[in-house]
């Protein structure tokens, strides 16, 4: 599937196209007009950070999915980001438009543009944004979980952790635990940690029943990774895991735990 970065590539060139032909014609019968390819390498130098937004995106794909819960959350967490994209942004086209544009010196063009651009461009870059995770979304959703046979086959002692638009290979010994997130699971290894559009009870039948346990209705631990079992202040079960991070026990989970510890 077509990872965020060439989404927004592609449509980053889109929009440069689409401006670049827009203002070429506004100003193509003016006695000032200017030539199509000066302000084609304007309107890219304009637009370029949102490659760099397209990276930050690629890299944080396995970690920060578009579509999450709680609702609120997620709302604020995008406001929050668009704002500082559009501030940054603005910023950008205010710095570059000063230095080199094809309209520098031209009447009510101060910075290098008309002042109506910078409102312009504040405009569509929101409209840019929410376009962009509206793709991101519809691609999210049509990423399916795994089956059976994508965790067994070729390697049993690996599992495909399929997160949006990619595959990870994890290697089952460097699972140290899996908790429900909402409608998704997070699965945590050694050294990270990858969110996964699968349920709980999936990953129970799929893992070596032997090396892992569901102690509690959202949480599965790996035995070999246990410290130790503890009641805290309130007379409730927990385990400890050898990197420290504690979770809560159920009855069911606490029975199952005491008849590994017994074998």
């Amino acid at each position: 599937m077509i990872s965020r970065l060439n989404i927004i590539l592609i449509s980053t060139l889109s929009v440069i196209l689409f401006f670049s032909i827009v203002i070429y014609w506004r100003i193509h019968f003016t006695s000032t007009g200017e030539h199509f390819f000066s302000i084609f390498l304007w309107q890219l130098i304009v637009w370029c950070p949102w490659i760099l937004y397209g990276y930050l995106n690629s890299v944080l794909d396995h970690k920060y999915p578009i579509v999450e819960g709680p609702v609120k959350y997620w709302i604020l967490r995008h406001i929050f980001l668009c704002i500082i994209i559009i501030s940054t942004h603005l910023a950008w086209f205010f710095y570059v438009s000063s230095q080199f544009s094809p309209f520098l010196g031209m009447e009510n063009t101060r910075y290098g543009a008309f002042f109506f651009f910078f409102i312009m461009w504040a405009i569509c870059d929101f409209l840019f944004y929410w376009a962009l995770l509206g793709i991101y979304a519809l691609r999210q959703l049509l990423s399916f979980a795994p089956t059976v046979n994508e965790f067994s086959e070729p390697r049993p002692d690996y599992v495909i952790l399929k997160t949006t638009g990619r595959k990870s290979s994890v290697l089952i010994d460097n699972l140290l635990w899996i908790e429900a997130e909402d409608y998704c699971c997070r699965v945590h290894t050694k050294t990270d940690n990858y969110l996964v559009r699968q349920s709980l009870s999936s990953f129970e039948q799929m893992l070596p029943q032997k090396k892992f346990i569901r102690v509690h209705r959202s949480t599965i631990i790996n035995l070999e990774f246990v410290e130790l079992i503890e009641k805290d202040n309130n007379n409730r079960q927990f385990v400890r895991l050898k990197n420290g991070i504690e979770r809560a026990i159920s009855a069911p989970g606490y029975q199952k735990l005491q008849q590994f510890i017994n074998s």
